[in-house]
Parts: C-alpha cells; structure tokens; sequence
C-alpha cells in the first residue's frame, strides 16, 4: 500500500510529455537568441571603436554557438561576402557612424567562425594590396594553391609542380628556384602583360563584339513577341560570347553545356572550397568534373597541333581562343603540367576571366 501511494505521488509530479518538449524549446530558443545578442553587441562595439584602437577585426553576429557562420558559408557564401563587405557602408548611414569611422576607404577586414576556425574576410583591392606589402614573403601564391587543391580536381602530380614553385610572382625570387620553373612568375607576367593595356584591351573588345554578334545570330528567333528576362538573356548570351573570345569555339564540341555547367560551378566554388560533402553539393561537382572532361578532351586532340598553334602567334583563333589563354597553357605545359592538369587549370582561368 505504502509503494502504491508513492508511485502515484511520484506521478503527479512528473512533467507531462509535452511541458518537456516545451522547455526544450525554450532553452534552444534561448540559447540561439542569447547568441546573437552576444555576438550583435560584441559586434556593433568593435565596430565603433576607431580603427587605430582596434585589436581585432569586428566579427559578424551569428546565431548559433560552435557552429557560427558555417551553414551560411555553405550555403549562400556570396551573401555572408557581401555582408562583411557592405559593414561600413551600412554604418556610414548613420550620424554615430560618422563620428567614430575615420576611414576614407568603404571596406575593411570583417571576422567571422567558421565552426572552430576564425577567418578573416579581406573586401576592397585596396586592403588586399595593403596586406600583401605589409610582408616581403606573403604573396596571393598559398591561396592559389589552396583554391586549386580544392575547386580545379588536379592530379598531385601536378598540384606538387605548383606547389613546388616557392619563388613568388615578383622578378626577383624568394626563394632559389630555376627561372624555367617559375610556373608562377610565367604566368602572371603572361597575364600581366596580355590583359592589361590599352591595345591588348580593344583587341580583346574587338574580338568580344565579333563574337557577340554571331551568337546573337545563331539564336532562333520566333514569329511571335515574347517576354523575357534581361539577366538570364545577357547572362547566356554574353558569357557564351566571352567564352568563345577566350578560349575559342572548338570547345563547345566537346563540352556543349560549357556556359550552364560554369555557371553552376561559379555559384558553387565556395562550397569545394570551405570541402562541403559531396552527396550535399552533387551538381555542382558534376558540372565541374564536366568542364574539366571537356577540356580533357579537347586539349588531347591539340597536343599533336599545339606547338604550330602557337608559332602562328595569332591574335585570335578557334582552337584556344585569345593570346592569354594560348601563352598560359603553354606555360603549364613547358612546365610539365600533365593534360589533366592543364584542363583543371581551365576551369580556373575561366573563373577569372569569363
């Protein structure tokens, strides 16, 4: 009897099922929100201290403890970018704003958790340029090779020839590496020098224009007036064009969805980048993979006609497109960059330029 008398009143004072998952809620709400206001406040005051009294960077608010900004990374990376770029032209709208930023220059270096690392996002070329000659050994080369290890899928191999380049980009070497292999001095000097200028410039214009124009006259135009959308028509058409300036047209022989299968690995290079699983980011993996296939191919049925390809030394031609992408592949190639690498290689030239 006496058992039976404290079972029930243990029962009466058990809470009822759904009251638990209530106060679990509450507590992951709490947790969530006390996080934010956390970080927000953290946040608005390092921004309002003046840039000489800073001792780190303002971190961007999150929401969640341990894992930060890591999801928003994955999924929406351009978005969290524009974020920490935009943070002090956001601030400047404001009166208080004006009194503490004494910076002429709209953006700066914004922290943000990446689960347990603590990166920096550097916006602006001006602040870019300010880090890299704040050091006489720190070069844009280690990103580079990092972005290349994650987003091209070169064979080690090749990745070892990159990364074996320790000399920098500057004419004068860091380190003591022969000048035939300086992989990076070549090709920045290559690009340097092919991009830049006011004849290299509206030759490349002019080539753009030609292009353009054939691909607009290839499009099938119907009998009846229809509505469409400017992005999407520039973003097709004109990237099909800068495609073919660049790199020439027989590669849409072996790669026919070159423009869609680069637009899905652009918005997506981020995630390679950050090693989002594969099973979560699939198509932009099989568009990359694509492109790289293509350039595979493409590249191999040149090997026997590339070195009189480039002798003629044309400003443009169908094979390979503009000068700049003919030099900087035979960079890679004299410095014994396999076909697979070289296609990997211009999956990255195209992020760069188209």
């Amino acid at each position: 009897m006496y058992e039976a008398v404290i079972e029930l009143a243990h029962r009466a004072w058990e809470v009822p099922l759904y009251l638990k998952f209530v106060g679990s809620g509450t507590l992951f709400a709490f947790t969530i929100l006390s996080t934010y206001v956390i970080t927000s406040i953290r946040f608005y005051f390092y921004a309002y201290v003046q840039e000489g009294e800073r001792k780190t960077p303002p971190t961007l608010p999150y929401w969640i403890p341990l894992i930060g900004h890591t999801i928003r990374m994955t999924r929406d990376g351009h978005s969290l970018y524009e974020a920490a770029a935009s943070v002090k032209l956001s601030f400047r709208k404001t009166v208080l704003a004006n009194a503490f930023l004494r910076t002429a220059h709209p953006k700066h270096i914004t922290g943000v958790h990446i689960a347990d690392m603590y990166c920096y996002i550097i916006s602006g070329g001006e602040n870019i340029n300010k880090v890299l000659r704040s050091s006489r050994v720190q070069t844009m080369d280690p990103v580079f090779l990092e972005v290349t290890r994650k987003c091209f899928n070169l064979p080690q191999s090749d990745f070892d020839i990159l990364a074996a380049d320790t000399s920098g980009h500057h004419k004068i070497p860091l380190t003591d590496i022969p000048e035939e292999k300086r992989i990076m001095r070549q090709g920045y000097v290559v690009q340097n020098t092919q991009i830049k200028g006011t004849e290299t410039l509206e030759s490349l214009s002019r080539i753009f224009n030609r292009e353009f124009q054939l691909v607009m006259d290839e499009r099938t135009i119907g009998k009846k007036w229809e509505t469409i959308s400017l992005h999407e028509f520039s973003k097709a058409n004109m990237s099909n064009a800068t495609e073919r300036s660049m790199l020439g047209r027989s590669i849409f022989k072996h790669c026919p969805t070159i423009t869609e299968d680069f637009w899905v690995f652009l918005n997506g290079a981020i995630k390679l980048f950050m090693g989002v699983p594969k099973f979560m980011c699939k198509d932009i993996h099989t568009s990359r993979d694509r492109l790289i296939s293509g350039w595979e191919k493409h590249l191999s049925e040149l090997e026997d006609r590339h070195e009189k390809i480039m002798q003629e030394d044309l400003e443009w031609e169908p094979e390979l497109g503009a000068r700049v992408n003919r030099l900087r592949d035979a960079v890679n190639k004299n410095c014994g960059v396999s076909v697979r690498g070289r296609a990997g290689l211009m999956s990255g030239f195209m992020i760069a330029y188209v």
